[in-house]
Formats: structure tokens, C-alpha cells, sequence
């Protein structure tokens, strides 16, 4: 163990000391996770990491250690929370993300008579402080990557819904729908990034592959439109805008990461030729698919 600091006190050398071998063993550990995870939880609750307050239940401190840990493989990370015998870990670490916040506003504009800024009712922030189902996605997919079986999307898909479903969504009247809408956002996002998908899917097709899925209903339109497929779009506008700002050597190496993530996005999720079929069936269908026992039609 390295000698404490001489130059500080003896309280606060000896927690610098401690704070330091405490993050080199959570590196070491992380490490081994990504090589095997079986010996790597094994070696993190030897050294006392996760499992180490009898008060947090099991499944929540290693939960804990997968949100708060940086250097984990997080294509491993979501192979492994999703399978059958780490359910209550999946729904645990999906506990500890913000699914709740206000989003900035979308549409504000001026009136040349008068000066008064008028923003669009759609873009108010809601009385309820939320994050709209593609934020609080994006949110979850940015700690870890989709695994490629259809039953694991299913289960990270499922765990979602029921999480977000009990923040009361004003929009979303029951936790089936918001599991197909969820599953119609990564499907969604899948046909708008995937370069090889030569006719994208309109608002008009995203809405009715939606029809009646809202408990019997339709979705709002003007939440469709304002919440869902417009910041889609502009999220794909945005990259290609970055792109196209790139020097020629930097744009092709974006190039080789877009066909690198073209390439992991699930296979459950993508056809032979490499397109979305987010566009070529029904939502609920692609959903009863993955999931049989959905009460949808």
C-alpha cells in the first residue's frame, strides 16, 4: 500500500490512502468483470464492493456497482443484466436512473407585435416533471448496449415499461403500451440511423403501426409528433450535421463507427439484408413477437 502523505494530516492522509486502494481495487475488479463476470463479482465482494451493507438487498448494491462504475464492457454489462436469473438486478439498476425531469422547451417563438414569447403548448414542460420515453431510453442505452437475442430485449424492454410506467406518463395509459412504445422507439431509431434502409419510415406509417395500442386508443398525435418522431429526426440531423463538419479523415473514421454500430445493433432487430423491419409490420406485432403473453391484438 503507498505511504500516506507527510504533508497532510494524519485523518486526511490515511483517507486519501484508503480512497485510492479503494479505486484500484474497483478498476481491478471491473476489469475481471469484463473478462468473466462470475469471477469478477466474485473478487469484488471479497474486497468487499458490492454485498457489503446487510441493510441494501443484493440485487441493489450490484446494481449500485453497475451504475456507478465507468469502465465496464458495456456490451457485457447488458448481455448480463438481461438474463432470466438477473431480473431483480435488471429492475433494480433501472430503479437508480432519472426517468423524471423537465425537457427543454422544443418550439418557442416570437410575436413581432408584441415581443411576447409563445411556446407551444406540446413543449411546456408538464406539470408532473418527466423525461418523455425516448429521453428516458436514450438515458438507458447509454449505460449499457442492447444485447442481440430477442427475449433479452424483451426482458430490458419489459423492466423499462413497468419503471417508467410507474412515473404516471399523462400520455400513456397502461404499462402494455408503454412497453410496445418503447419498443417502437428503439425500432424507430434503428430505421432512422441504419444508412442502408433506403426508405424511412414517415410519421404517417409510425403512427399507424401504433393504432389502438394506447389501451384501446390512439396516441395523442400531437405527442407523437412533438415527443417522439420529431426529436428523433433531429437527433439523426444533428450527427449527420457533426459529420458532415468533419475533416475528411476524421468523417472517415466516423464512418467505420457507424458501420461498426450498424453491425451490433441486435439481430432480432434487423433483417438479413441489414434494414429495419420497424417499417414493415405492425409494432405490436414485432412486440407479441418478442413478448406472446402481450394481451394486444
Amino acid at each position: 500500500m503507498q505511504a500516506p502523505d507527510p504533508s497532510l494530516p494524519p485523518s486526511l492522509a490515511e483517507d486519501v490512502t484508503a480512497s485510492k486502494a479503494n479505486k484500484r481495487v474497483l478498476l481491478e475488479g471491473a476489469a475481471a468483470f469484463n473478462l468473466k463476470p462470475k469471477v469478477g463479482l466474485k473478487f469484488l465482494e471479497e474486497h468487499g464492493i458490492i454485498y457489503n451493507d446487510p441493510s441494501v438487498p443484493r440485487a441493489e448494491s450490484l446494481a449500485r456497482f453497475f451504475k456507478t462504475t465507468p469502465r465496464l464492457d458495456k456490451r457485457l454489462l447488458g448481455d448480463f443484466i438481461s438474463r432470466p436469473d438477473q431480473l431483480d438486478v435488471l429492475r433494480a439498476f433501472m430503479q437508480l436512473m432519472d426517468f423524471e425531469g423537465v425537457r427543454p422547451l422544443l418550439f418557442t417563438s416570437v410575436s413581432r407585435s408584441n415581443s411576447e414569447l409563445r411556446t407551444d403548448p406540446f413543449s411546456r414542460p408538464l406539470a408532473r416533471p418527466q423525461k418523455i420515453i425516448c429521453d428516458a431510453m436514450r438515458e438507458l442505452l447509454e449505460a449499457f448496449r442492447l444485447p442481440g437475442e430477442s427475449q433479452q430485449i424483451a426482458r430490458i424492454t419489459e423492466t423499462f415499461a413497468e419503471v417508467y410506467f410507474a412515473t404516471e406518463p399523462p400520455e400513456i395509459r397502461s404499462q402494455d403500451a408503454t412497453y410496445v412504445l418503447s419498443y417502437s422507439v428503439i425500432m424507430l431509431n434503428t430505421d432512422q440511423h441504419n444508412s442502408q434502409v433506403r426508405k424511412r419510415m414517415d410519421l404517417e406509417a409510425y403512427a399507424r403501426n401504433l393504432r389502438g395500442v394506447n389501451d384501446g386508443k390512439d396516441f395523442d398525435p400531437e405527442y407523437l409528433v412533438r415527443r417522439l418522431f420529431l426529436p428523433l429526426l433531429s437527433a439523426r440531423a444533428r450527427q449527420r450535421r457533426a459529420d458532415f463538419s468533419l475533416s475528411p479523415a476524421r468523417r472517415a473514421r466516423s464512418s467505420t463507427r457507424s458501420a461498426s454500430a450498424r453491425s451490433s445493433c441486435p439481430r432480432s432487430i434487423r433483417t438479413r439484408s441489414g434494414s429495419s423491419t420497424a417499417g414493415r409490420s405492425s409494432f405490436v406485432g414485432r412486440a407479441v413477437a418478442v413478448r406472446p403473453s402481450l394481451p394486444l391484438s
